[in-house]
């Protein structure tokens, strides 16, 4: 008998927090985030058979994410190539309008 109570009440609990996440407003794609700054940088004595490397933790690309996900900046991305890495900055708190 308890355990059936114990049920029951858990499956009452999981369907009252799963409402109230619905009623949850959501506010843009970074509401609660932040600005994002990627500094892209070529792994020192990595090697790609169709590219001439360049020196060591050159910067091979810099790129900008706005509050909206917009991405703006030059040369290799974050992520793209597995010859680079990543130097992540963040910049002001994304404010809700």
């Amino acid at each position: 008998m308890l355990r059936k109570n114990l049920r029951k009440l858990s499956i009452a609990f999981v369907l009252i927090i799963a409402t109230l996440f619905l009623f949850m407003p959501t506010q843009g794609v970074n509401a609660l985030g932040r600005e994002k700054f990627y500094t892209v940088r070529w792994i020192s004595g990595c090697i790609i058979w169709h590219q001439i490397p360049p020196p060591g933790n050159t910067v091979v690309g810099e790129w900008s994410v706005d509050c909206f996900g917009n991405w703006d900046g030059w040369g290799e991305r974050p992520g793209e190539n597995s010859c680079t890495y990543n130097e992540i900055t963040y910049g002001e708190y994304c404010v809700p309008e």
